[in-house]
């Protein structure tokens, strides 16, 4: 299947863009989907991303979104993909 995948800031620039079409097997889930990005990029990417490994969590701060859609309220990172998505890879920003 193939996906779209979106990033901003910090992980934009370690993937080395904001914009990249990935393949993966059907049946992926966004914990998957990290695992491959993390695979291909590494300690940079893991310290952007990740609280720790094993388990997989995900920094408080960042937020994954598949179709517009916060995996926070679907199946967190257990949640299935499908050929098209569109994900997008967010660390929250403020300011003010």
């Amino acid at each position: 299947m193939r996906l779209h995948v979106r990033s901003v800031l910090d992980v934009a620039h370690v993937l080395g863009g904001k914009e990249h079409i990935l393949d993966m097997d059907e049946g992926a889930a966004v914990g998957g989907l990290i695992s491959l990005l993390l695979a291909r990029y590494g300690d940079p990417l893991e310290a952007l991303l990740l609280q720790s490994r094993d388990p997989m969590e995900l920094l408080p701060h960042v937020k994954v979104y598949v179709n517009g859609r916060g995996v926070d309220f679907i199946d967190g990172l257990y949640t299935a993909l499908r050929d098209g998505d569109d994900v997008l890879l967010m660390p929250q920003i403020g300011g003010g």
